[in-house]
């Protein structure tokens, strides 16, 4: 029996989203229901969660932009890929952090020390870059920009519909590398 349930939600996971009107939505207000529920119980959202039907990650994901240390488990190993993809695009967009973590590298006079911030206005951000090297007198060099945040979707579907015929993510957790990386062929 189980396998037959397995199966259902294996097949259903790239389309699972479709069961709401707006999944973005529905996951904001869902962790925000529970998220009371959880508060009116006494617990804060430093306290620690298993979502062990999760699903796409509706509620995990949510929950876990609240601030909730959330694990989460499902029978359906294709919803839990699609729940991991999910809580990975909506991460930075979400939360809309203000700085990354700095290198440092060591070099042979001392140490390179680079960081980022970010100051979000709406899906755009004012990114601004610092070097510092620490090699004896400290130099610090700053570069701005600003970008606007796309996301996977929204490329993907440019990509197809200016000419690709196939774009597939590649996510760092499989590739190694830092950073999410588009495949798309013509």
């Amino acid at each position: 029996m189980s396998s037959t349930i397995q199966t259902f939600y294996d097949n259903m996971a790239s389309q699972y989203d479709k069961l709401f009107m707006d999944w973005q939505a529905s996951t904001r207000e869902q962790a925000e229901l529970l998220n009371t529920i959880f508060q009116n119980c006494g617990y804060g959202n430093n306290a620690k969660l298993l979502d062990c039907s999760c699903g796409i990650g509706t509620q995990a994901i949510g929950l876990a932009l609240l601030g909730y240390d959330v694990t989460a488990s499902d029978i359906s190993d294709k919803e839990l890929e699609e729940a991991k993809k999910r809580a990975a695009e909506n991460k930075l967009l979400e939360e809309k952090p203000s700085y990354s973590a700095p290198y440092i590298h060591k070099t042979d006079k001392g140490q390179r020390v680079s960081f980022q911030t970010w100051d979000w206005m709406g899906d755009n951000y004012k990114f601004t870059q610092y070097i510092i090297d620490d090699e004896g007198e400290p130099q610090l060099c700053r570069f701005e920009c600003e970008y606007r945040a796309v996301r996977r979707k929204e490329l993907t579907e440019m990509l197809l519909k200016y000419g690709c015929r196939e774009a597939t993510w590649k996510m760092p957790e499989e590739t190694g590398f830092y950073q999410p990386i588009v495949v798309a062929r013509r």
